[in-house]
């Protein structure tokens, strides 16, 4: 039985740079270092939109990504360790951004899909209710939860933000 648990309570992580759990969650080693490498709607905003101050909801980056600690990238990760699954809001923009979402939480839900190709679905339930969320300037918002433990395999990671963005990637757990 795979038991996904969210650690953000619903309501996002502050950024704090260098650490993936946004510095807000003892729960969550400072070492993880984040390894997904997949991105929405990344069109080369991020190489300029760096010196923009006029930036908007529409350059932010959704990312889903894969901690496995301790260290970064990982190519892959015995099962009995932890692995750590979730999204990223980035703000690549010199200006604080400020996207609203329907409800207090960044995530709406995870999908992992097995080696076997058995995907499970993971819905956030959040509080409702239009909720702001600023992203300041170069930095980054992250939700994640405890994917322990994980079967031996290649797994898939889909992630649903609450703002509509899709994102996936793929890692490896080594026996």
């Amino acid at each position: 039985m795979l038991v996904v648990a969210l650690l953000t309570a619903c309501a996002p992580m502050q950024p704090d740079a260098g650490d993936p759990a946004g510095g807000t969650d003892p729960r969550v080693p400072a070492s993880f270092a984040g390894t997904g490498d997949a991105s929405v709607g990344d069109t080369g905003a991020f190489d300029t939109a760096a010196s923009r101050a006029d930036c908007t909801e529409a350059d932010l980056s959704f990312r889903a990504e894969t901690w496995l600690p301790p260290v970064s990238p990982v190519e892959g990760l015995p099962p009995a360790e932890s692995a750590w699954v979730g999204g990223v809001l980035s703000n690549p923009c010199a200006n604080d951004v400020t996207l609203t979402t329907p409800s207090a939480c960044l995530l709406a839900a995870l999908v992992l899909t097995d080696p076997a190709g058995l995907a499970t679905e993971y819905p956030i339930v959040c509080d409702r209710g239009e909720t702001p969320i600023t992203v300041p300037a170069g930095e980054s918002i992250t939700e994640l939860a405890d994917a322990s433990p994980l079967a031996a395999g290649t797994w898939g990671l889909e992630v649903r933000f609450t703002a509509g963005a899709v994102d996936t990637t793929a890692f490896e757990v080594v026996p």
